[in-house]
């Protein structure tokens, strides 16, 4: 599963960030919905069922990494994503190694 996921990620890599933003959240979405079929059929093999969620965590943690390195990416682009997946112009008012600020609107204004 971590393999399909490398070669799936050089893939990724090469389109422009916001698509790549959505396709990793549409990955992670199929995947949740993936794990629920493959983990009820080896719910009964606690050995199997061990190994499963360890892949499993491991795949997930490469896909949120990856979108937040991407996340970071478009904020450096005056453009935020929001939690809804959508992307709002934005200005970064300051920044240090662990912290930026950024100023975007809302719908409320």
């Amino acid at each position: 599963a971590n393999a399909e996921y490398a070669e799936m990620k050089e893939q990724i890599s090469k389109l422009p960030p916001l698509i790549q933003y959505e396709t990793l959240q549409r990955l992670k979405e199929e995947n949740k919905a993936t794990n629920r079929g493959v983990f009820a059929a080896v719910r009964d093999n606690p050995d199997d069922y061990s190994a499963l969620q360890i892949r499993n965590y491991l795949k997930t943690q490469a896909i949120n990494s990856h979108i937040d390195a991407v996340r970071k990416g478009l904020a450096g682009t005056n453009t935020v994503i929001r939690d809804d997946g959508s992307s709002v112009p934005a200005k970064r008012i300051v920044s240090d190694n662990t912290t930026e600020y950024v100023l975007y609107q809302t719908e409320e204004g």
